[in-house]
């Protein structure tokens, strides 16, 4: 190739463009529509994530106006001034003249682009740090699509010798690649599905999530190479008819260019079927675990497993990362397991036929979340769920809330879809009663849809991974039945019962105890504790009943090799939480802290990768002298800690624990013995199957707040323990499942708008702090009226002791007073909380009218930054050929002015 030919029509293409004004326009409104497409829209500080999201749909139809601007002048000009003979003598070939013009229209739209990635890049740098991998792919992306687009307006620009009709055919063939993404308008699912695969926002989509995909960046310049043949074919024609076979010739090439699109058109499903893609994010937000990938591609399902997610079109910010994340994972399994996973993603309104259906045969069901807007909490319909199928099997995940782990919840249910059988989980029926059964029913023959109407949420968790089977201790218990077994304060148990208990754990069956002596979110009794019928002491059939019989705990103890210790609470007085700063002592946060260098056991799966726990009221226990057992701590508290008696922990010690008995200001001495919380314990013989038990001094973990907590999720760090995760690392240790460790623990994090998010946190605090005060000023009033009260009220006893008047006087002075007294409390107060709760209003609307200045003034400086590049250059380009036009003439020829 004559690279000096295409320099030379290169450089007259691209200055042309910019030596014109209508160059400039054009460049300006593409800067401006992309700016206001990618901040104008709410969505965007709703969303309050730092990237172009809201840009990303509209750009195909940015690019449907501008590009055809670029190209436009491309060949109808050369026509219509009839320069495209003398461009044709030039020593260059069809292909040279083809590649110069379009380098040249490239060249224009990617100093374009550039001007738009300035100002948009501007923009996000003034309201947080966006994530530059992201913002770099999306952009290379964007690039791409203009790659394509711009050899379709070439193709145009060969039809007419008009300007203006050159534009208009620029639209009309680009139009098809931009529309085809909304053909689920007027085609139906299967047939849009397919016609969306090759429109441009489906092919990009990827870039704008941060990966560079090789299938997609293929699809882009696969069309750009077929429309350039095309551009020279239709150079070409010129020679066609020549002689008495053109249009033999026209047939020829016409063949040519349509196998030329099927040969394109297979090799870019044969590059989506094989894709490599690169996650270019700071974050990595894209790319999954090693451990999942490593599951993804030992994947070997009986059948193919269809996964249909279901998400609304328009999803509120608090679960936008969600989706995002739903979406970017379920991509990800199907490139790594490629035609084992196929995955369907579907947009989903309410009141539809396809909502029903969804509903009838899977169960997915909206549900209702609330959204602040402009500081009030409105009510929101939200889809976010996924269904997978493989064969007869099913598994369904109804809603992804904001704290399940996406990417673990996905491989989970893939892997448990895909198999026939399950590990069984045998539950052991304690008075913790997690299965929602009473003591001693029998559970043979229950089914699952039974015990599924009343079970603790943390068995619901396991049931997902698990086959639960109930295990009634009043019977033998078979340890050829389950895999490991799950016993929740076996200290309630029977004499009998233990010994069942006792028996199965010596055969060797992986377990899991947790045992309390004061279950402070539960009913049941705590260990050192008599067993009774109801814990509340004014029960008539209890006190008439008597003690229930509770077997001897020593025996599981010593079979343990454990010294447990049933009358001690572990207390602390380290608060790593502000908010936490006047809770109870026993209230136990376990993170790693200059206290606590070695809080969790960090060779153990089970607590690798703990970053904090909380556990309530929890007991301690150490390895017994004689024990020949492996003991391996799990969870230490602190050096800064100490115990409480158990019967210090009370009020009345002799009504024992009842929550309204409980003495919180009770205090400790803090001691520098590091209390063991939870330790592994198994038979040092490896080779032979022995004793393996995981043992916990606390209950708590159990509480369906931690399990609604975790599944919450976006409710800020203080309230982000590991609770939940802990128990299931406990299970899955004992049940020998060492593959979701890794997994549960990974979640992608997205920027934020952090300068929205400063700015709310520190209106947070001034408000709490403002609302603190305000409170501290009516319990301050309160107790001055209490003393004015209590003041007359002794003033009256000094009267009726000196006999300055009667008693009867005295009784009905006092009643006056008490009501006079309560009544102008209770309008004091009244008074003073109505004040506050309007200064409380006044001050969350100046905080809304604020973050509305913050979003307004983004809006306007995305209006108004646009155009000051381009116009900028613009004056320098007329500067420029205005000093050029002057140069070499002649003083006396200049125009003077009169």
């Amino acid at each position: 190739m004559n690279r000096y030919a295409i320099q030379a029509i290169f450089a007259r293409n691209f200055f042309s463009y910019f030596a014109n004004p209508t160059g400039y326009v054009f460049l300006c409104v593409f800067v401006l529509l992309s700016t206001i497409a990618a901040f104008w829209s709410n969505a965007f500080f709703v969303n309050n994530l730092a990237n172009l999201d809201q840009l990303t749909p509209f750009f195909p139809f940015i690019m449907l106006v501008f590009a055809p601007a670029i190209t436009m002048n491309s060949w109808a000009e050369e026509r219509r001034q009839g320069t495209d003979e003398l461009l044709l003598t030039l020593p260059a070939n069809d292909l040279e003249v083809v590649t110069g013009k379009y380098l040249a229209c490239l060249a224009i739209y990617s100093c374009s682009l550039f001007f738009s990635a300035i100002c948009n890049l501007i923009v996000l740098e003034t309201l947080g740090h966006p994530d530059f991998g992201l913002f770099f792919s999306t952009y290379v992306g964007f690039w791409f699509v203009g790659v394509a687009m711009l050899a379709i307006g070439m193709v145009a620009s060969f039809f007419t010798s008009q300007v203006t009709m050159g534009y208009v055919w620029g639209v009309l063939l680009n139009a098809p690649f931009v529309f085809s993404a909304c053909g689920d308008v007027i085609l139906p699912g299967r047939l849009a599905s397919g016609m969306s695969f090759w429109s441009f926002e489906a092919r990009y989509a990827s870039f704008c999530k941060g990966e560079i995909s090789c299938a997609s960046a293929f699809y882009f310049a696969s069309i750009a190479l077929v429309m350039l043949y095309l551009c020279m074919i239709l150079i070409g024609r010129r020679h066609w008819f020549s002689g008495i076979s053109g249009w033999k010739r026209t047939g020829h090439f016409v063949l040519r260019a349509i196998f030329l699109t099927v040969i394109v058109s297979s090799l870019t499903i044969l590059f989506n079927r094989f894709d490599i893609q690169k996650d270019f994010t700071a974050e990595k937000i894209n790319s999954l675990c090693p451990e999942t990938i490593q599951l993804l591609k030992e994947f070997q399902p009986e059948y193919p497993v269809e996964i249909h997610a279901w998400l609304s079109p328009q999803i509120p910010g608090e679960f936008a990362q969600v989706k995002r994340n739903l979406e970017s994972t379920l991509h990800q399994f199907e490139t790594y397991a490629p035609g084992k996973v196929r995955v369907h993603i579907h947009a989903l309104e309410r009141f539809t036929d396809e909502a029903l259906m969804v509903e009838k045969n899977f169960g997915i069901i909206p549900n209702d979340v609330n959204v602040q807007v402009r500081g009030t909490l409105e009510k929101t319909s939200v889809y976010l769920g996924a269904a997978m199928t493989c064969g007869l099997n099913q598994e369904v995940i109804p809603f992804f809330s904001r704290g399940l782990p996406v990417e673990y919840e996905l491989i989970r249910s893939l892997l448990m879809v895909s198999t026939h059988q399950r590990k069984r989980l045998g539950v052991l029926q304690t008075d913790a009663n997690l299965l929602g059964m009473f003591d001693g029913m029998p559970m043979i023959g229950i089914d699952r849809a039974t015990i599924d109407s009343s079970v603790s949420p943390i068995i619901a968790e396991l049931r997902k991974s698990y086959e639960i089977v109930p295990l009634n201790p009043s019977y033998p218990l078979d340890s050829e039945s389950v895999d490991v077994i799950l016993a929740v304060q076996p200290s309630t148990l029977e004499p009998f019962q233990m010994e069942n208990f006792i028996k199965v754990l010596k055969t060797g069956v992986p377990t899991a105890i947790f045992e309390d002596p004061l279950p402070l979110c539960s009913q049941f009794t705590p260990t050192c504790e008599e067993r009774r019928l109801s814990r509340n002491p004014m029960d008539a059939m209890s006190m008439m009943t008597g003690n229930l019989p509770k077997a001897d705990r020593e025996t599981l103890w010593k079979i343990l090799g454990v010294r447990f210790f049933e009358q001690e609470i572990v207390a602390q007085k380290y608060r790593p939480i502000p908010r936490f700063s006047r809770s109870p002592h026993p209230f136990l946060f376990v993170d790693e802290n200059e206290l606590n260098r070695h809080p969790f056991a960090k060779k153990n799966p089970v607590t690798n990768g703990l970053r904090r726990m909380v556990l309530l009221y929890s007991g301690h226990f150490e390895p017994a002298a004689a024990s020949e057992l492996l003991f391996t701590p799990l969870i230490q508290a602190s050096s800064h800690s100490g115990v409480i008696a158990y019967r210090n922990l009370f009020k009345n010690p002799e009504l024992g624990f009842l929550p309204q008995n409980l003495n919180t200001e009770t205090d400790f001495e803090v001691t520098s013995q590091p209390y063991v919380l939870s330790a592994e314990i198994r038979s040092n013989r490896p080779e032979k199957k022995g004793l393996h038990v995981i043992l916990t001094a606390d209950t708590d973990l159990f509480f369906e707040g931690f399990v609604e907590m975790r599944s919450a999720g976006g409710m800020g760090s203080d309230y982000d323990f590991d609770n939940v995760n802990f128990v299931l690392n406990v299970m899955e240790r004992l049940g020998g499942e060492d593959r979701f460790y890794a997994i549960r623990k990974h979640q992608p994090i997205h920027r934020k708008l952090e300068a929205i998010e400063q700015y709310r946190n520190r209106f947070q605090h001034d408000f709490d702090a403002r609302e603190k005060e305000l409170t501290g000023k009516i319990q301050e009033r309160q107790k001055e009226l209490e003393n004015s009260l209590n003041e007359k009220i002794a003033k009256l006893n000094e009267q009726i002791q000196t006999g300055e008047i009667s008693r009867q006087e005295a009784e009905e002075n006092r009643e006056w007073l008490l009501s006079v007294g309560q009544t102008e409390m209770q309008k004091t107060i009244s008074r003073l909380t109505t004040n506050i709760q309007k200064e409380v209003e006044l001050m969350e609307k100046d905080y809304q009218t604020r973050i509305l200045e913050i979003q307004n003034q983004r809006k306007l400086l995305a209006v108004l930054l646009p155009p000051i590049l381009p116009l900028i250059i613009a004056l320098l380009v007329f500067v420029y050929r205005k000093r050029m036009e002057h140069m070499g003439v002649s003083a006396s020829r200049m125009k003077r002015k009169s």
